[in-house]
Formats: structure tokens, sequence, C-alpha cells
């Protein structure tokens, strides 16, 4: 009996014990539960309220393990940092990866190649299958140095690279000094020219050679002309106000001239030549006093030709405003320049006198019209030949021609010099020259050059329009130039 009643009080203690200790697992169990879920819960908020949303959260008891493909290197130090502020920093497990260098965007290729007197230059980023060894030959031939600062990328070749860089070098053989930058599909192009001619030349030679699949982009620039004799001349008449001949030496001075022009009653937007040559600083100041007195007397012309100044009325003037106009004008002109002030006075009698020669489209040059003697006669026959294809000389010898007459001849048969096609028309007051030229500058090299032969106060009309079909640089039929003239 006493053995039955141990045996019972030792299963009762094993079974309080069992279930004592049950209870104790649950409640471990569901302890840590409760600090997995809240730890999962506290660090996906923290990840998602930073913009991790690609981060992913897995606790193991106290263990907190982020996964998940980062975008770069530092968001994921920047997820484990955020991790580290919802739970102690030592338990989390940084299991993340980075996204693949060969997934990210490619850079952006691109080449400045910078050539001048001393050689060449290639600065940039290439992809790595470029071949730079055929580069530096391409550019060697010249015999300059090429210094290589490029540097390379292992990407694909993008579309357009090697079509604009085969361009490139080509473009770098053609210039002498330039700026050439290269991008898929795109060339830029900024060089320096010889002169104007050769600025035509090269601008026309790149379009040539620029294939379909590039779009090009040309800054080309010639220096300035030097412009000998520098040269204005303002007229105002019926017609209203225009320039035979437009010189200046900077954009401002420019600006200024275009500006008194305007403001003298000139409708249109005047164009002036910038050039080298201008006899002062403040040539622009004597121009735009010089055409705001020709503006003052609403009628004539003024030339200017390097500091001559040359004031001309025709006899509708009255001498009192004429005086005043001049005086005023003598006044406002820098020290260095001077005047001569002319009133026409009426005509008596037409003159009888005059010289014409006539240019077609053709270049033979036909003359008329009398001359001083038989040594002029040959004298002025001479000198057309030696300009022109003459088709037939039609002068006469007068001995009853004014003084001067040979000198204003051949200066006509000079300025015609300057058109392909037109008529110069000589009296004993007017020269007149009209025609067409391929030459932009054409009016002004002709009002140049009379000033020179005859004097800054030389009357003298001139009526010159630019063709661009002539125009030398331009003059290959190309669909693009078609479009353009």
């Amino acid at each position: 009996m006493a053995r039955r009643r141990r045996l019972s009080t030792s299963l009762a203690t094993i079974i309080v014990l069992a279930g004592a200790g049950g209870l104790s697992w649950m409640g471990a169990e569901a302890a840590a539960t409760f600090i997995e879920d809240r730890a999962t819960r506290d660090v996906t908020q923290a990840l998602q309220a930073a913009g991790h949303d690609w981060a992913h959260v897995v606790t193991d008891g106290l263990r907190v393990r982020l996964t998940g493909t980062a975008p770069s290197e530092v968001e994921r130090f920047r997820a484990v940092t955020e991790a580290g502020t919802a739970v102690d920093a030592t338990r989390v497990l940084d299991e993340m990866t980075v996204a693949s260098v060969e997934a990210m965007t490619p850079p952006d290729f691109k080449v400045e190649l910078l050539k001048g007197d001393q050689g060449l230059s290639l600065i940039g980023l290439v992809p790595a299958a470029t071949d730079r060894d055929a580069m530096l030959r391409a550019l060697r031939p010249g015999g300059q140095p090429v210094t290589d600062l490029l540097e390379a990328a292992d990407h694909p070749v993008p579309d357009g690279w090697t079509e604009a860089l085969r361009f490139g070098l080509q473009a770098a053989q053609m210039t002498t000094q330039a700026k050439i930058s290269i991008a898929p599909g795109q060339v830029q192009v900024a060089a320096l020219a010889a002169d104007r001619a050769d600025q035509g030349r090269l601008e026309q030679a790149l379009r040539r050679a620029a294939p379909p699949q590039v779009t090009l982009d040309m800054q080309i620039t010639a220096p300035r002309p030097v412009i000998a004799p520098f040269t204005l001349r303002f007229v105002m008449d019926e017609r209203g106000g225009r320039f035979d001949a437009c010189a200046a030496s900077d954009d401002a001075g420019r600006d200024q001239i275009v500006q008194a022009a305007q403001d003298a009653g000139m409708q249109t937007v005047p164009t002036c030549t910038l050039g080298l040559g201008a006899p002062s600083d403040d040539w622009a100041d004597a121009a735009a006093a010089a055409i705001d007195a020709v503006g003052q007397l609403g009628q004539g012309q003024v030339t200017l030709s390097d500091a001559d100044v040359a004031l001309v009325a025709p006899a509708d003037v009255t001498r009192e405003r004429f005086d005043q106009v001049a005086g005023l004008l003598e006044q406002a002109l820098p020290a260095t320049y001077r005047l001569q002030a002319q009133l026409e006075q009426a005509p008596t009698q037409a003159a009888p006198i005059e010289f014409q020669a006539t240019l077609p489209p053709s270049g033979s040059l036909s003359m008329r019209g009398r001359i001083a003697d038989a040594q002029m006669q040959q004298a002025v026959d001479s000198f057309a030949r030696s300009r022109f294809d003459v088709a037939q000389s039609g002068l006469r010898t007068d001995p009853s021609v004014p003084g001067g007459w040979t000198v204003r001849v051949i200066a006509g048969l000079e300025a015609m010099g300057a058109l392909q096609a037109g008529q110069v028309r000589v009296t004993p007051d007017m020269i007149e020259l009209t025609g067409v030229s391929g030459d932009p500058q054409a009016s002004d090299r002709a009002a140049a050059l009379l000033s020179e032969r005859l004097g800054a106060g030389a009357r003298y009309r001139l009526a010159i329009s630019y063709d661009r079909r002539m125009d030398a640089p331009w003059a290959c039929p190309t669909a693009r130039n078609a479009s353009r003239a």
C-alpha cells in the first residue's frame, strides 16, 4: 500500500514538471515570434520610408537579414545604416547584392580633337573596341606630333559612333586650326580659314564629306580682310538712304554706324564689312557724324576714304542750310579727319561727252565714247585688254574732253573688274557703275577704288547686286547650294 502511494506521488510530480516545462517553452516561442515580427515591421517601415523598396527583411530570432539587389554600393550601405536605426545595428546581417556594372547605363562617349601649329591632341572617352592605333595613323601623315589623352570604357559601341569618328578624323585632315568634337552621330567643327574664299571651300568640302548618319555643326571663321582705303559712302536721294560702301573696325562701331543710318532715314537694316585698316579708333564717331549731316540735309552724299571726308549736296539745297550743316559736321569730326564740302551748281546744259563700256555675261567687253587723243585712246584700249576679253572698241578722239578724262575712264574700267556682268558710264560730272557680282563686297571694293583713284569727293553712283550663284566658293551646283541661292 505504501509502495503504491509513492508511485502515485512520483507520477504526479513528473506530470506537474512536464506541464510547467511545456508552458515555459510556449511562452518563449511566443516571445521570440513577437520579437521577430516587431523587428520585421520596424525595419521594413524604416527602409520604405528611406526609399529602399528594393530591400527585403528576413528575421531569425534576434538576427535581421537584409536581402535584395541594391542599385549601387552606396545604396546598399545606406540601407544597412537605415536598418540599424530601427534595431540594434549588431543584429543586422548584410546579405544584399549590388547591380552588375554591365547592366548600368553606358557612359557618354566623346572625343575632343584640338589641332593647331603645335600639333594635335585627343581628349575624351572611347569604347574599348575602338582601334586607337588606326586613329593615330590617320592623324600623323601631316608630320605633326599627336598627344593621345584618350581613355577607354568596356561598353558596346553605340550607334553612329563609327561613322562620326571616321568623319571627325577626316575633318581634322581638312583643317589647319580647328577644334573638332565627336559624339555618336554628331560632329562639331570650329575651324579658322585662311580667307573668305577658303572658308567657302572648307564649308562645302565638309558638307560633301559628312555621311548621312552624322549631324554636322560648323563654325568656320575667316580673318577680317584688310580694307585699303578704309571707305564708307552714304547716299540719300529720291530712292532713300543707302550705303554704296560701308566698313567698320568692330561690332560696336558697326552698330553705331547702322544706328546712325537708320536715324537718318534708311529703311532697311544695312550691312557693314568688318575689316582692318581704319585710320583711327574713332572711325565710327566720324562716320556717324557724316551720316547725320546727310540726314539733316535730306539729300546728298558723304564719302569717308581713310581720314578724308567729302560732303556733296545737290543744287536743290540752299547755301545757308548747306553752310550750317557743313559747319556742324566740321566741329563734330575728330581732329584727324579733313572735311571737303561741296554744294553743286545747277547744270546749264547736258554734257554731251561720255564713255560707256558694257560687259555681258559672256565676258566680252565692248567700249564706245570719246577719248582725248590717239595716245590716250591706245592707253585706254591697252588697259581694257589687260583686264577683259574685249569684243569691240568704238572709241573716238575728241580734244574737247575735260582735263583728267582719261583717269576717270580708266578708274571706271578698273572698278568694273568687281563685276561679272554690267555697265560703266562716265560723264564729266558722274561715273555710273551698274551690274551683278559674285562678291558680296563688290560695291565696297568699287567705292574704295574710285575714292582712291579720284579722291573722296568724286561723284559716282553704284548699283551692284550680289548673285550667290556667281560666288566662286558656292559655284558648284549642289542641291544645298541651289536651295540657298
